[in-house]
Protein backbone atom coordinates (compact mmCIF):
# COMPACT_ATOMS: atom_id res chain seq x y z
CA UNK A 1 0.00 0.00 0.00
CA UNK A 2 2.85 2.37 0.81
CA UNK A 3 4.49 1.70 -2.54
CA UNK A 4 1.18 2.20 -4.35
CA UNK A 5 0.77 5.54 -2.58
CA UNK A 6 4.24 6.66 -3.65
CA UNK A 7 3.61 5.48 -7.22
CA UNK A 8 0.33 7.39 -7.38
CA UNK A 9 2.08 10.48 -6.11
CA UNK A 10 4.74 10.13 -8.81
CA UNK A 11 2.27 9.51 -11.66
CA UNK A 12 -0.40 12.10 -10.81
CA UNK A 13 1.75 14.66 -9.05
CA UNK A 14 -0.88 15.15 -6.36
CA UNK A 15 -2.98 13.22 -3.90
CA UNK A 16 -6.16 14.12 -2.07
CA UNK A 17 -7.17 13.65 1.56
CA UNK A 18 -9.08 10.47 0.72
CA UNK A 19 -5.98 8.73 -0.59
CA UNK A 20 -4.02 9.77 2.49
CA UNK A 21 -6.83 8.57 4.77
CA UNK A 22 -6.99 5.22 2.97
CA UNK A 23 -3.27 4.75 3.45
CA UNK A 24 -3.55 5.73 7.11
CA UNK A 25 -6.26 3.08 7.48
CA UNK A 26 -3.74 0.48 6.29
CA UNK A 27 -1.20 1.81 8.81
CA UNK A 28 -3.84 1.58 11.54
CA UNK A 29 -4.60 -2.06 10.73
CA UNK A 30 -0.89 -2.93 10.69
CA UNK A 31 -0.02 -0.89 13.82
CA UNK A 32 2.50 1.08 11.70
CA UNK A 33 2.53 4.18 13.88
CA UNK A 34 5.83 5.51 12.49
CA UNK A 35 4.46 5.40 8.94
CA UNK A 36 1.27 7.07 10.15
CA UNK A 37 3.35 9.94 11.61
CA UNK A 38 5.22 10.33 8.31
CA UNK A 39 2.04 10.27 6.25
CA UNK A 40 0.39 12.87 8.50
CA UNK A 41 3.43 15.09 8.01
CA UNK A 42 3.36 14.48 4.23
CA UNK A 43 -0.30 15.41 3.85
CA UNK A 44 0.29 18.67 5.69
CA UNK A 45 3.19 19.29 3.29
CA UNK A 46 0.69 19.00 0.44
CA UNK A 47 -1.31 21.80 2.03
CA UNK A 48 -4.09 19.44 3.09
CA UNK A 49 -5.84 19.72 6.44
CA UNK A 50 -6.22 16.54 8.47
CA UNK A 51 -9.83 15.51 8.99
CA UNK A 52 -11.40 13.64 11.89
CA UNK A 53 -10.93 10.30 10.04
CA UNK A 54 -7.28 11.26 9.46
CA UNK A 55 -6.68 11.78 13.16
CA UNK A 56 -8.70 8.70 14.12
CA UNK A 57 -6.49 6.51 11.92
CA UNK A 58 -3.25 7.99 13.27
CA UNK A 59 -4.44 7.76 16.88
CA UNK A 60 -5.56 4.17 16.35
CA UNK A 61 -2.22 3.21 14.76
CA UNK A 62 -0.42 4.62 17.79
CA UNK A 63 -2.81 2.93 20.22
CA UNK A 64 -2.50 -0.47 18.52
CA UNK A 65 1.28 -0.17 18.84
CA UNK A 66 0.85 0.89 22.51
CA UNK A 67 2.38 4.29 21.75
CA UNK A 68 0.09 6.01 24.23
CA UNK A 69 1.95 9.30 24.53
CA UNK A 70 1.90 9.67 20.73
CA UNK A 71 -1.81 8.80 20.62
CA UNK A 72 -2.57 11.39 23.30
CA UNK A 73 -0.48 13.97 21.46
CA UNK A 74 -2.48 13.46 18.27
CA UNK A 75 -5.73 13.55 20.23
CA UNK A 76 -4.63 16.88 21.68
CA UNK A 77 -3.89 18.19 18.17
CA UNK A 78 -7.30 17.04 17.01
CA UNK A 79 -9.06 18.72 19.91
CA UNK A 80 -7.23 22.00 19.18
CA UNK A 81 -8.29 21.71 15.54
CA UNK A 82 -11.90 21.04 16.50
CA UNK A 83 -11.98 23.96 18.91
CA UNK A 84 -10.76 26.32 16.17
CA UNK A 85 -13.58 28.09 14.31
CA UNK A 86 -13.90 26.78 10.78
CA UNK A 87 -14.94 28.35 7.54
CA UNK A 88 -16.82 26.54 4.79
CA UNK A 89 -14.47 24.70 2.47
CA UNK A 90 -11.45 25.04 4.78
CA UNK A 91 -11.04 21.29 5.13
CA UNK A 92 -11.10 21.51 8.91
CA UNK A 93 -13.36 19.19 10.86
CA UNK A 94 -16.71 20.77 11.63
CA UNK A 95 -17.80 18.80 14.68
CA UNK A 96 -16.74 19.65 18.20
CA UNK A 97 -14.24 17.72 20.29
CA UNK A 98 -16.83 16.18 22.62
CA UNK A 99 -18.54 14.55 19.62
CA UNK A 100 -15.23 12.97 18.63
CA UNK A 101 -14.55 11.64 22.12
CA UNK A 102 -17.97 10.00 22.19
CA UNK A 103 -17.33 8.35 18.81
CA UNK A 104 -13.88 7.10 19.68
Amino acid sequence: ALQLHEDAQFVTGKLDILSFNALLGVCRQASRWEEAHRILHDLKGYGLSPTVPTYKAVISACARATRWSDAVGHLSSLMKTLDTPTTPGSGNPSSNSSDFILQY
